[in-house]
């Protein structure tokens, strides 16, 4: 009797009243699902070619009539639509906003699916679910735009509840003009039965073929090169005329009787294009590298026995070298349970893997294909696989036997299955059809040897009615005695007389007594070994085990222990296995626990040396404890003295914390590295406000203090004096160029002096000064009370003027070379005569030549002078000397 695996599938004819598809119908499927006896789900699906599809409306209903040769009444239905208008379009995923169905430029299609409730169908060799639309696609092979007809029968006489097969390929699949191309439709048959698949004719009515045009036909639906595999549906073809072609193919069931159960016309519509990508190649030489049970047929077929497992591989090429392909198959919607990947670009490789389970004898078919990802059109390729599960055979060596101590049984198996030629191989060696054998446990393997090589398998327990050991043993805590109560069950008959302890396992009786107690020197489990033997000499053995738990080891740890803060207690309690369940915790010796959480804080009233008492508990029940001295210190009162400092000037911090402490720790807020004195001093460079804080300590209690430190501007100090020359006795006006400091500073003071001497506090001072360099220094005060000084050297000269006429006569006038304004040291002067001869030179002139050479005076004449100032100035000119 067949098993209900799977949902059966009804897709019905529809008979539309209106013709609301004119000329953009590619394709439509019927299919029907069995739910119970004589009931249906009915279900149809229909294609329709954009941009037609984007201007329907939703079609909510459509009317679905079924026929039958039984003289049962004929029957209709309207069903709502489930799916309405879904994008099918065999384009890669981002092109798919680009379709003809999103008004774009690249093909399109559309899907609608319908689904009935469930209907009731009596019992008829056949029932037909038909449809007739209007019309389809103008075609290459059919002429005109015919009608659109398609049915599906169902023999339910024959088979009460069949599933009819399901097709899950492209619907409307494109493929490239000029290459051989193989496609196969992706059935998924749920009962097991057999497909045979050829090609008929579309119709465009009931028994009414379309008309195919010159060179074409139903078994030629693309000319001369059309081919279909029977066994699997694949069809192959090679066209070099672009455009749509019809293509209809016929899937007849048949059960395991060889009988129709059903016959279903897939009509769908092909598009040949042209390509410049390349179609991926199906595997050349079929299936290869089949592992485990599996016997291959080449190209495609794998034979495998029920309860056996198999692996194999199909191998994909694509001559685009470039090309990245994938691979997809319906196997594990056919093959339930197995298994599907495949590895690699180009080549791909496909592996599937099954175990055939027991009762899935039957041919399967199913598809492996590949997709070379070309966008926007994808090339794609197919090869079918079938699948058969040949009987296994059935092993029973009955139920598993008790048998008296001692002695021995036979054992006669049962054999079923195959072609009744077997061979027989025991687990003890055997290979006898029959063996005596005593207690223990024996599978037999039996292997068909005429033909199918299937193997049965079967395992039978023989056991010996003796004395069952047993005992009883608590888990305890280590240091703590076990009790080991022997609760053994004797035989059937007979009693048990001894009884033997190995407390470790070691191979070596501790106790000879039934009952013992015994104290385990470790933790953890422990494997004890008991022996138990009765009158008749037959024993049996157990091993059990007994956990000894571990204490728990009590542990704490105090933090904060300063005077005024709460204390945390931590628990820091350790165990090697298990959990520490409960915390008991005396913080002051009195007797009294006051806190049962394994964390806690506690505040002490004063500073002091306090006993603390920790009992933990397992969660097996040990218990430990612990106690020890807390000390409560003091705690120190942090303090310091700031205020307010100028950028660039030290910062005297004053310690102000009492009592004193043991260290200081001072963060003066601008990342520069801490201080650990206790009144440092610190200068900081940038105006601001900085958040001081100073950490003490005494012991291992802190306090700490954070106060703001204002740091202030300083300001900026310059000022511009007039222009060179600048003569003596003469009103010289200073002008103030200074800045208050950023940011917010404002001047109140200005301080003038000249070489150290204080002139004046106004802002922009007037002074007259004698022949001589002044250092003029200006300091600066905002309004913060911050400083700023800036220096500037000035020149005081008389005008510089040089003689050109000396009369040194002795009157007291006119006597000496005098260049008025010559000022300081370092003034070279060198005369020379007429000819050149030099007769006189200074390097420290004073206005002193008197027109002599050395103490000779010089005659009348003109001289040449070169001057040259302690300023790098250099004049020339001429002098004349007259007496």
């Amino acid at each position: 009797m067949k098993k209900l695996i799977t949902p059966l599938l009804i897709f019905v004819g529809f008979v539309f009243t209106q013709n609301i598809f004119a000329s953009h119908i590619p394709g439509a499927d019927i299919e029907f699902e069995c739910v119970g006896p004589n009931q249906y789900i009915i279900r149809c699906m229909f294609f329709v070619k954009c941009p037609a599809g984007n201007s329907l409306p939703s079609y909510a209903t459509r009317v679905v009539s079924a026929t039958n040769t039984c003289g049962l009444p004929n029957q209709s239905w309207t069903l709502p639509c489930v799916e309405c208008g879904i994008e099918v379009s065999q384009l890669c995923p981002p092109q798919l906003p680009q379709s003809a169905c999103s008004n774009g430029g690249l093909p399109g299609v559309r899907m609608w699916k319908y689904q009935s409730s469930v209907v009731t169908l009596q019992p008829c060799d056949f029932w037909e679910f038909s449809t007739n639309i209007c019309c389809r696609n103008t075609t290459v092979n059919v002429s005109g735009q015919p009608s659109f007809y398609t049915y599906t029968r169902m023999y339910s006489q024959t088979d009460p509840c069949n599933t009819s097969p399901k097709w899950t390929a492209q619907p409307i699949p494109y493929y490239c003009a000029n290459q051989q191309v193989t496609h196969n439709w992706g059935i998924i048959e749920p009962n097991g039965h057999t497909i045979q698949y050829s090609f008929v004719d579309a119709q465009q009515a009931q028994n009414s073929p379309v008309p195919y045009n010159f060179g074409y036909s139903a078994v030629q639906p693309f000319g001369p090169s059309s081919t279909i595999n029977p066994q699997t549906g694949e069809i192959g073809f090679n066209v070099g005329t672009i455009g749509d072609y019809i293509v209809a193919v016929k899937a007849t069931e048949f059960n395991a009787n060889n009988q129709i159960v059903s016959e279903q016309v897939h009509d769908v519509q092909f598009t040949i294009i042209n390509c410049t990508n390349q179609l991926p190649q199906p595997p050349q030489g079929g299936i290869t590298n089949v592992t485990g049970s599996g016997v291959l047929t080449p190209p495609n077929k794998i034979t495998l026995c029920e309860g056996s497992a198999t692996c194999f591989d199909l191998v994909f090429t694509d001559v685009d070298l470039g090309d990245s392909l994938f691979c997809t198959s319906n196997v594990t919607s056919v093959l339930l349970g197995s298994s599907f990947t495949f590895t690699g670009k180009n080549p791909v490789t496909a592996t599937i893997c099954w175990t055939a389970p027991p009762g899935s004898q039957g041919t399967y078919t199913f598809d492996v294909g590949a997709n070379d990802g070309a966008c926007p059109i994808p090339g794609l390729t197919s090869m079918g696989v079938v699948v058969e599960v040949t009987p296994g055979i059935l092993v029973n060596l009955g139920p598993d036997i008790l048998i008296p101590c001692n002695q021995m049984t036979t054992v006669v198996p049962q054999i079923s299955g195959g072609s009744g030629g077997y061979s027989y191989l025991w687990s003890n060696g055997s290979t006898n059809p029959i063996i005596a054998v005593g207690p223990g446990t024996y599978w037999l393997e039996v292997t068909d040897t005429s033909g199918t090589a299937c193997i049965g398998v079967d395992t039978i327990v023989i056991t010996t009615d003796k004395p069952t050991a047993d005992f009883i043993a608590d888990n305890v805590c280590e240091g703590t005695p076990v009790s080991l109560q022997d609760a053994s069950t004797p035989a059937t008959s007979g009693t048990i007389i001894n009884w033997q302890w190995d407390i470790d396992n070691n191979g070596s009786t501790d106790y000879v007594s039934q009952n013992v107690f015994h104290v385990f020197s470790g933790t953890g489990p422990q494997s004890i070994k008991f022996i138990v033997t009765d009158s008749y000499g037959c024993k049996d053995t157990i091993v059990k085990q007994v956990f000894v738990n571990p204490k728990p080891k009590a542990g704490f740890i105090g933090t904060s222990l300063c005077d005024g803060i709460t204390i945390v207690f931590a628990d820091t309690s350790s165990i090697v296995s298990g959990s520490i369940a409960t915390w008991q915790w005396d913080v002051d010796n009195n007797g009294t626990f006051e806190y049962f959480t394994q964390n806690f804080s506690h505040g002490y009233p004063g500073a002091g040396i306090y006993n603390v008492t920790l009992i933990v508990t397992s969660d097996s029940g040990c218990v430990d404890s612990i106690t020890m001295p807390v000390n409560v210190n003091v705690k120190p009162k942090t303090d310091f003295v700031t205020g307010q400092s100028c950028a660039n000037d030290g910062m005297a911090f004053l310690d102000l914390t009492t009592p004193t402490p043991d260290g200081w720790k001072w963060d003066f807020g601008d990342g520069t590295a801490n201080s650990p004195v206790q009144n440092p001093i610190h200068y900081y460079y940038n105006p601001g406000v900085y958040s001081v804080k100073l950490v003490t300590w005494i012991g291992p209690c802190y306090d700490s203090l954070t106060l703001i430190h204002t740091v202030r501007p300083v300001p900026i100090a310059n000022f511009d004096a007039p222009a060179p020359p600048l003569r003596p006795e003469t009103d010289i006006k200073f002008t103030d160029k200074s800045e208050g400091g950023n940011p917010g500073g404002i001047l109140e003071e200005w301080y003038w002096t000249f070489n150290s001497e204080f002139f004046s506090n106004q802002q922009n001072p007037i002074k007259q000064f004698g022949q001589d360099d002044y250092e003029i220094c200006l300091t600066v005060t905002n309004q913060f009370t911050c400083k700023a000084i800036v220096c500037k050297i000035i020149e005081v000269r008389y005008e510089f003027i040089i003689p050109n006429i000396i009369t040194p006569n002795g009157d007291g006038m006119n006597d000496d070379f005098v260049v008025k304004a010559l000022f300081g040291e370092g003034n070279k002067l060198t005369i020379y005569n007429r000819w050149g001869d030099k007769v006189y030179e200074n390097e420290s002139y004073k206005n002193d030549w008197g027109g002599t050479n050395g103490s000779r005076n010089l005659a009348d004449g003109t001289y040449y002078y070169i001057l040259i100032t302690n300023l790098g100035e250099k004049y020339t000119g001429h002098v004349t000397i007259l007496h």
